[in-house]
């Protein structure tokens, strides 16, 4: 048990902070700027790390600085990894932040794009011994459906993150035993209006052949739909600092909770406080989050 499987994308990120986010057209000055590794699975391998998970990730980058960055890295938080060096360059991204903790991303995926479906081959061991697979968007369809089928023959459970949010990758989402979208994905995936209430997913899961879901919406929490009931889950009330990285938080609290047999309930809530606890550092690397500090907010906020 509490073996997790992570793929996804290595990088380098550039954090600029202004009072507000930029609007069309707008030269934007800022007032700070700072750097650090990450990445959706990145950023997950390493807080299921922080959370006593048995954790590996499988990644790409390129023969340059940013990739000898991400190494040098990972080997020093004591994440079991691979690193495939590809024929691009490492992935990188540009991420503005305002007063309020709000972001906005710019995102190159780089050598991201270059998992081949025979670098997973490789580790086919390794997810077919690990309790849950977790994917996101963020390598090619072919790598992931690959990682799908290893996981499928070995009963081990998928969590999908669909995010950077790609139609074309939308048919591997009936494969998940569940998915974690945001709002903006969640309407995106089921066809929904800004209009629309996000209960129709209920009506439209069965359609997309999709079994179970977890909408985050951020400081509100979540809500899980599964066999026709939608249950909302509160979060804790906080001011953050900086938001990004908070569903990757989520997430691999999620990917540890399930990894450990949790009920989904617990499950979800503890998710919940992770990602909050998340928005109280800067960047999406530098959150100091352990089980024990989610446990106590949970016995404070009397959540349990």
């Amino acid at each position: 048990m509490n073996k997790v499987f992570v793929i996804g994308l290595s990088g380098n990120s550039y954090f600029l902070e202004s009072d507000h986010l930029p609007k069309k057209g707008e030269t934007l000055i800022t007032t700070s700027f700072h750097e650090e590794v990450g990445g959706k699975g990145y950023n997950q391998a390493d807080v299921l790390k922080k959370l006593g998970s048995d954790v590996f990730f499988l990644s790409t980058i390129g023969n340059d600085e940013g990739g000898k960055k991400c190494v040098d890295d990972l080997n020093k938080r004591g994440i079991n990894n691979a690193l495939l060096v590809k024929d691009d360059k490492t992935a990188f991204a540009y991420i503005v932040k305002d007063n309020d903790g709000e972001n906005i991303v710019t995102e190159y995926p780089g050598a991201s794009r270059k998992l081949k479906v025979n670098d997973v081959l490789e580790y086919k061991e390794k997810i077919a011994s690990s309790d849950v697979l977790s994917l996101q968007f963020e390598v090619p369809f072919s790598a992931n459906l690959e990682a799908i089928s290893i996981a499928k023959e070995n009963n081990v459970k998928i969590v999908i993150n669909p995010a950077p949010y790609n139609e074309e990758y939308l048919s591997l989402l009936q494969f998940a035993d569940v998915i974690t979208p945001n709002e903006i994905e969640a309407r995106s995936i089921f066809k929904l209006s800004d209009d629309d209430s996000l209960e129709k997913i209920l009506d439209k899961m069965e359609e997309a052949k999709i079994k179970e879901v977890i909408v985050t919406i951020g400081k509100n929490g979540a809500l899980h739909f599964k066999d026709g009931i939608i249950t909302k889950y509160e979060t804790i009330k906080i001011n953050p600092v900086d938001t990004t990285g908070a569903g990757d938080s989520f997430n691999a609290m999620l990917c540890y909770a399930l990894s450990n047999n949790y009920e989904m309930e617990e499950a979800i809530i503890k998710s919940n406080i992770c990602a909050s606890i998340s928005t109280l550092f800067k960047g999406a690397i530098n959150a100091d989050i352990s089980l024990e500090k989610i446990n106590n907010l949970l016995k404070w906020n009397n959540m349990d």
